[in-house]
């Protein structure tokens, strides 16, 4: 509970993405890193890290849902490149929040605590897989990645490990996590895209998208995976 997720010092120019930190719409996300090597300088933009956590999440009235995800590197694991190692996936943490109310409501009072038994608790997965699967990069990439199923009409797409070495994925398109849940009538998918090798604690873009669920699958992209424009 006092793992931070957070920069220690947050103000208005951090929101434009260096330190992983972006708002969009109803969705947003806040990172941190540790230094691989101590200084006494402030943390910079650019890495390696030794440690990396963020969270990213979706709010919909008064539900939240977010995941808070932590990387660090393997202590005593060989790497290729002991000054770039690779960070890997400690713990995923799944939380799911109302407002002024307990999500497991005996009575319900309202509207919005009726539908939090189907949007925290419903059907594992999102309907059909996420709504706009993101490219990912190489097949050697895209192993690298694990797909979950969660309670709620949700799934989420992340890396487990996410390498700093900026010679390991020539030409990377960076790394992704996703967030697709369907909190009642609508259906949202939230995408982190960062940066590859040193730069992962850069945000590449924060991407929402936002459709009808019942008219998911007729306007579901088919694309192939490819990025929001610009």
């Amino acid at each position: 509970m006092n793992t931070k997720f957070w920069p220690d010092e947050l103000s208005d120019i951090d929101f434009r993405g260096p330190q992983g930190v972006m708002v969009v719409g109803n969705g947003y996300t806040i990172c941190t890193a540790t230094p691989l090597k101590s200084s006494p300088q402030k943390l910079n933009d650019v890495g390696p890290f030794a440690s990396y956590r963020a969270e990213l999440g979706i709010v919909s009235d008064a539900l939240r849902f977010r995941i808070k995800l932590d990387y660090s590197v393997i202590t005593g694991m060989e790497h290729k490149n002991p000054d770039c190692p690779s960070l890997h996936l400690k713990t995923l943490t799944i939380c799911r929040e109302t407002l002024d109310m307990w999500p497991r409501a005996d009575k319900y009072k309202s509207a919005i605590e009726a539908v939090t038994q189907d949007a925290f608790f419903g059907r594992r997965g999102a309907d059909g897989g996420l709504y706009d699967p993101p490219p990912v990069g190489s097949d050697e990439q895209t192993s690298q990645y694990l797909s979950l199923d969660l309670e709620g009409r949700a799934t989420v797409l992340l890396p487990y490990c996410m390498d700093q070495d900026p010679d390991v994925h020539p030409g990377s398109v960076g790394w992704v996590t996703s967030l697709d849940w369907t909190p009642g009538k609508l259906r949202y998918q939230l995408d982190r895209k960062v940066k590859s090798g040193k730069d992962v604690l850069g945000l590449r873009t924060l991407e929402l998208s936002e459709v009808q669920g019942a008219e998911a699958d007729i306007y579901r992209p088919n694309d192939g995976g490819e990025n929001m424009r610009q």
